[in-house]
């Protein structure tokens, strides 16, 4: 238990490093990231975790996803919507890095990510605006075609999925690439869509009878029916384009 603890104050460590890597530190809590990112102090918990992600526009759970550092795809199998990788931050495939999280002359696609409670739950986020960008990826023109299976970035962003809901298409803490561009109903598929300020990633099926159905892929969920007029006066942020399935490894 105690070199579990361990493991995962060091991970917190690290992504609050990653984090704070290209933004000046809060003068609230300088002092107290700066100890924590340098190791001085050694305890980093539940709580402080929590607070540090709720005060300063941390993602939730960001700190304690083991996943954040480096990616290799070269064992990778494509199929369909899906992609399974180990980690988020560098993706490299075929001995070549397709994806990186700075731009340079071979990496200019951007794709920002939105709030990761963003989230696939019935709850949904709480807020009458779709949550902010707090980050971005640069593909490569490779990178496009092998993560996104397009030419261009344009209107294309990222969610990260907290929820169980919509597995297994959506698991737990993958990554929902969204086309931005389709802000509307546009035939069966996922979306991301918000009602009455909670934002759901939904899979809406049209009735035959009228109104629609929103299902999670996940069965121990019930699905939903809304009807036309919930429907038309929903806000359609994305339809779902592809899913990058974050799967924990020991590198």
């Amino acid at each position: 238990m105690k070199k579990a603890r361990s493991q995962m104050a060091e991970i917190r460590r690290a992504n609050l490093k990653i984090w704070f890597a290209d933004k000046q530190l809060p003068e609230k809590d300088k002092s107290f990231i700066s100890q924590l990112i340098s190791g001085k102090t050694e305890s980093f918990g539940e709580k402080a975790a929590r607070r540090l992600e709720r005060d300063h526009g941390i993602p939730d759970l960001f700190l304690d996803n083991p996943n954040i550092a480096n990616t290799d795809l070269s064992n990778a199998k494509f199929s369909g919507s899906t992609i399974s990788i180990t980690t988020a931050n560098k993706i490299s495939h075929g001995g070549q890095l397709i994806a990186q999280s700075e731009q340079d002359g071979n990496h200019k696609h951007r794709i920002d990510y939105l709030d990761v409670r963003a989230a696939a739950g019935l709850v949904g986020f709480e807020n009458s605006d779709y949550p902010e960008i707090v980050s971005s990826l640069f593909l490569s023109d490779e990178g496009m075609l092998q993560i996104i299976g397009r030419k261009s970035a344009a209107g294309i962003k990222i969610v990260n999925v907290p929820t169980d809901s919509m597995e297994p298409t959506i698991r737990k803490g993958d990554w929902v690439f969204l086309d931005t561009n389709i802000d509307y109903y546009n035939g069966d598929g996922v979306y991301a869509f918000a009602i009455d300020g909670a934002l759901f990633i939904k899979r809406i099926q049209k009735l035959v009878g009228g109104g629609y159905r929103l299902h999670s892929d996940n069965k121990d969920y019930d699905p939903q029916d809304i009807t036309d007029e919930i429907c038309q006066t929903a806000k359609f942020v994305g339809r779902f384009i592809k899913t990058i399935h974050i799967d924990v490894a020991t590198l």
